[in-house]
This record gives C-alpha cells, structure tokens and sequence, in this order.
C-alpha cells in the first residue's frame, strides 16, 4: 500500500469519525415539528459512518480463488516466498477445503520466511444452523430438479427456518432420497449434509464457536482428508462416513480429531512473517494488516455447499478477489460462474475488484501453427512494434484467454499473466532467503 493510499485512509476515518462526534454531540430531539421520516435518515447515515470507520482501519483483505489446477497453491508460496508442501494447509482434493486466513507480517530482520502454530476456528452454534440452512436450500433445488415428491420436499422447507436441528429427521429423509434417488448431483450433496450433520450430533457445544491452536505436523496431518469415494451411485447410504465419537482430550486435538471435525470447521487462520527483500509490507504499519484468503473448493464440478457458504460468508469483508484462470485449458466459464455467484449473493457488480490471474500461462496449450505463428512474430519484432492486436490475431488460443478474463473484469489493466514456476524460480535469484522445497509434490488446486 502506498502512502498516498495510507493518507487517504486516515482521510476517510477522519470523516466517518467527526460525523459520528456530532451525531452523539447533538442528538436530534423528539419534537412534533421534526418530520418522521428524518429519524431513519439520521440512523442510516450514523450507520454508514460506522461502517466506514470500521473499514477504514480494517485489514487489508484479498481474497483468492479461482478454477482447478490454475496455479492457486504455487502462486501463494511465490507471494510468501516460501514453496513447501508440508507448510500451508492447502487440501489437495478438490471437493472440499477450508478457508485458510494467511495474516503476513513483516520481519524486522531478514530471515526466512517464517510460520507461527496454526489456529483452527470452529463455527458457532448460529453459524452452523445459518450453514445448515444454506444447505438445505441447495438440497431443496436438486432434490427438485430430480423429481423428489413434493410432501418430502415441503419437510426440507420447515427445518431451514427451524430454530432447532433435527438430526434424526434430517438424517432419516437424506436416507429415504439416497435409497430412492440415483442422481449424481442429489447424492453428492446428501453426503455432504450427512457428514455435517452426523458431526454436529456427536461433537455440538464441545466445539461449536471454540478455536484451537495446533502445531504444523498435527494441522497438516488432520486437514488432509482422504479423496471421497467416486462410485457414489453404487454406494449404499450405510456406507457414508461415520462421525467417529467424541475427543478423548477436548484440549488438544489428534489428527483423527481434525479429521473427523472437518465439516465444522469455520476456517484456518496463520501468521506468516516475511522478509522485506520477498515482499515489502512497512507501510501498512500503524494503519492495518494485509491478509490473504485461501478460497479451496470453488470451481471444481462438485466443490462443497458448505465450502460455498463459507466463502461467501469471507467474501463479505474482502476488499479486492484475486480470481484465477487455468490458462492449460482456456476458455472455460468456470470463473465466471464463481464471479456470477458472488455478485449475486453481494448484491453488487464487482468487476473493478477483481484481478484476473491467466495462471499457468506458459503452458498454454499451443499446437505447430501457434508456436510457427510466435515465431513469426519474434522475426517481425525486430522491423516493427508488434500492436496487442497483432499478437492475439495471430495466436487464437491467446486471444481466447484473454477474451475469457476481459468478460470477468472491467479493468483491462487488472488482467496479468501468470507463470508460477518461473516466478518462483526468478525469485530465487533474487533473494536467498526464498525456501523453495520439495516443489514436485506441490498440488496447484
């Protein structure tokens, strides 16, 4: 952030705070005289003043997400300088994942980057029966689209506005659709509410709303989750997974514990301190943090609905996305999906906060007449300035990825192009404090 930025900041604190100064100075008096409808005026602009308070000395958030295989997990190590599997939480299954908060903070020293325990949050008793909710709606939609009897579909309707679960109800009608049903969408989400909610009866106030600092081994460890079982429609509702009892030691956890917790979990959170050589972060000093948000799951075929109500529920407060493309199999409408769904819960158009990321775009897929066609270019480089649309006439599998990102963002300057490898690589040269280890084994989710 630059200083300007900083300036402008403090600027609008300044603004938000004197107008809630004078409010509470000079409250407006019940009188006759006064028009009714001044009051509400008043409580909406106390609001907003709060509200931009509240941002102005928030932290910094941006959120990334983005398509399968786009580059996600290398991108992130290259920003933190730091490429080793065995570090971040970062889920290699593309079917579910937690948010993981990544606070950086600057080294006074340089040194390596550097990582504190993790913190695991649970979701609190309102949040899980918000999630619940959220997913009974999805399951109201599919169960629907599969021609589910509408008296069954009505029960869905009643628990989303219950103030209490019913387990054994939800659980004994996931059982009737499973054993009735062959859809693949239809069961994939009853897994899903199952899981959740055959956590939530063994574990319930033990955990609900609880946070638990765990070191590296355990948190690695615990968050991997083994891959689901692709032969859904074989399976018999008997074999879903079990919640396995309660914690021996509510204290700490084991990796088992994590494992079996899983759905319940709200998100990740995780300090990492970084040299000023990798990223230089002193000017947030004295006005907020810079966080980034790990947004697993969203754009896989069968990403989570409780992964999607999480994101969504941290997308609120994030200033800027970072949305990424898979640039091995451009032109998919993956990413756009994701930014309609966003917008759509939002309420709000949000194409100048996006940055698209054209991650793994050294390996588009170019065939003999692309690479003939580049190399043209190069020759004609050195007689003329080659104009953008010169390149992207002559190299259509560039222009349909540029095309792609340009439908996602109204900033043409906000689209980058994105090598993750040699970013790392050229970041090696730059600084020895970059740790690049066992990077062959790192998934790009």
């Amino acid at each position: 952030m630059s200083s300007h930025s900083e300036v402008q900041l403090n600027h609008y604190k300044e603004c938000g705070q004197s107008i809630l100064d004078l409010l509470e100075q000079n409250p407006l008096p019940q009188e006759n005289w006064i028009p009714s409808e001044l009051y509400p005026c008043i409580d909406r602009l106390r609001q907003s003043a709060q509200n931009l308070v509240e941002r102005a000395d928030s932290p910094v958030k941006i959120g990334i997400m983005g398509e399968f295989s786009s580059g996600k997990t290398l991108l992130i190590s290259s920003l933190i300088g730091y490429a080793n599997d065995r570090v971040l939480p970062i889920g290699e299954i593309p079917t579910t994942g937690n948010i993981t908060a990544i606070h950086l903070v600057q080294q006074p020293d340089l040194q390596t980057t550097k990582f504190s325990d993790f913190t695991i949050e649970y979701l609190s008793q309102d949040a899980i029966k918000n999630c619940l909710a959220y997913m009974l709606r999805e399951l109201e939609k599919r169960a629907r689209a599969a021609e589910v009897p509408p008296e069954q579909i009505a029960t869905l309707n009643n628990w989303q506005t219950s103030k209490t679960i019913d387990v054994n109800g939800i659980l004994k009608w996931c059982e009737q659709a499973w054993n009735s049903h062959r859809r693949k969408e239809l069961r994939n989400i009853l897994r899903e509410l199952v899981a959740f909610v055959r956590s939530y009866s063994v574990y319930q106030d033990d955990l609900c709303g609880r946070a638990y600092v765990i070191n590296q081994d355990i948190a690695k460890e615990g968050l991997k989750l083994p891959p689901p079982r692709q032969d859904i429609l074989e399976i018999s509702f008997n074999e879903l997974p079990v919640a396995l009892g309660r914690w021996q030691n509510l204290a700490q956890p084991t990796p088992k514990d994590l494992q079996n917790s899983f759905s319940l979990i709200r998100r990740i959170e995780i300090t990492v301190e970084v040299a000023k050589e990798i990223w230089d972060l002193s000017s947030l000093k004295g006005i907020n943090q810079f966080i980034l948000l790990d947004f697993p799951g969203l754009g896989a075929a069968d990403s989570g609905v409780r992964d999607t109500y999480l994101s969504l529920r941290e997308l609120k407060e994030v200033q800027t996305i970072l949305l990424l493309q898979n640039c091995k199999q451009p032109g998919g409408n993956t990413a756009d999906q994701i930014r309609t769904m966003i917008e759509q819960d939002k309420g709000e158009k949000l194409g100048d906060r996006i940055i698209v990321g054209l991650g793994r775009f050294n390996q588009l897929p170019l065939d003999a007449k692309d690479e003939q066609s580049i190399k043209d270019l190069i020759a004609a480089s050195s007689l003329q300035e080659l104009s953008e649309e010169m390149v992207l006439k002559s190299i259509p599998i560039l222009q349909l990825a540029i095309t792609s990102a340009r439908n996602l963002t109204t900033e043409k300057q906000n689209i980058v192009l994105l090598s993750q490898l040699y970013g790392l690589a050229q970041l090696t040269k730059l600084s020895s404090l970059v740790q690049v280890l066992s990077l062959i084994h790192i998934s790009e989710p």
